[in-house]
């Protein structure tokens, strides 16, 4: 197999700003990353318009045999579907949907979520900056599956429940 150099770096370098664009705009507070809605599309528009034509004005060379199959998987990786699976398979299984705090007594929480279902997974408390309270895990179903009970940071107690 000959590697197509010339789709592998278009398809790495289309990666790295794909990844540049997401990390820019995940450190954006509020709703001021809204506008990659538009810059993400129109970069992958872009991108698979210069693929297209360069597949067709190198078809001759790139679609032989011996190149083939680099070709396609660099064709592949030029797309927004290798982004969106790359994306599936690296996220974490739970993410931060909501936290807060009270400034008159120091307390705060957070409450963690699974992606694809939206139960919630955890939700933590603190006071003084220090776990505190009963800490509650939830399984995908929604059950508890265990309980850590913390003051003043210190671990007092853990509770496991049996799935059903």
């Amino acid at each position: 197999m000959k590697l197509n150099k010339t789709l592998s770096l278009l398809a790495v370098i289309y990666l790295l700003i794909n990844l540049l664009f997401y990390l820019h705009a995940s450190s954006l507070n509020g709703g001021a990353s809204m506008g990659y809605v538009f810059i993400f599309p129109a970069f992958w528009i872009i991108t698979v318009i210069t693929v297209l034509v360069l597949s067709i004005k190198n078809r001759k060379i790139w679609f032989r045999k011996q190149m083939l199959l680099s070709t396609l998987i660099a064709i592949f990786f030029c797309t927004p579907v290798a982004i969106s699976l790359i994306t599936i398979i690296a996220r974490p299984q739970t993410y931060l949907a909501a936290s807060g705090s009270n400034g008159s007594d120091n307390t705060s929480f957070e409450a963690w979520v699974y992606y694809y279902n939206q139960k919630p997974a955890v939700t933590k408390y603190w006071k003084d900056y220090r776990k505190d309270s009963t800490w509650v895990y939830l399984n995908k179903k929604g059950d508890t599956i265990k309980t850590e009970r913390y003051r003043n940071d210190t671990l007092i107690n853990t509770k496991e429940f049996k799935e059903k």
